[in-house]
């Protein structure tokens, strides 16, 4: 099934070190990058490692926009329940991370036509750990 509801119901499915494996927090895993992109104490932890997910599933582009979106939109709840302050100093992050995920996250999104499901990844772990 290829909705984005069964890429965020897996996910649910996950342990902490299947989790750990595909996500890093913000930002990309490797490169020069991974160091600029902050999480501001992890608070955006949680909606990054998500959309971590989304993009090492992969699928199609369709499921990429969706969740670029879902991130938006999971970056924005976290504001929302910040202090009136750290509100109004960090409400550029949702718009400022999606349009980052939005036009350079491309090269990280796994296209395929099918999405890798967690006995792909637990393949992948036992392959990595041989």
């Amino acid at each position: 099934m290829n909705s984005l509801l069964s890429y965020l119901n897996e996910y649910d499915l996950l342990t902490s070190q299947e989790k750990a494996y595909v996500a890093n927090g913000c930002g990309p895993k490797f490169g020069s990058l991974n160091s600029v992109v902050p999480d501001f104490g992890g608070i955006y932890t949680p909606p990054c490692n998500l959309h971590d997910w989304i993009y090492w599933s992969g699928g199609p582009i369709l499921i990429k926009d969706l969740g670029d979106i879902k991130f938006k939109n999971d970056l924005q709840i976290v504001n929302n329940g910040l202090s009136w302050w750290k509100r109004f100093s960090l409400s550029w992050v949702p718009d400022v991370y999606y349009s980052m995920v939005r036009w350079l996250g491309g090269p990280a999104y796994y296209r395929a036509p099918y999405r890798r499901t967690r006995q792909d990844l637990q393949r992948e772990m036992r392959n990595a750990s041989v």
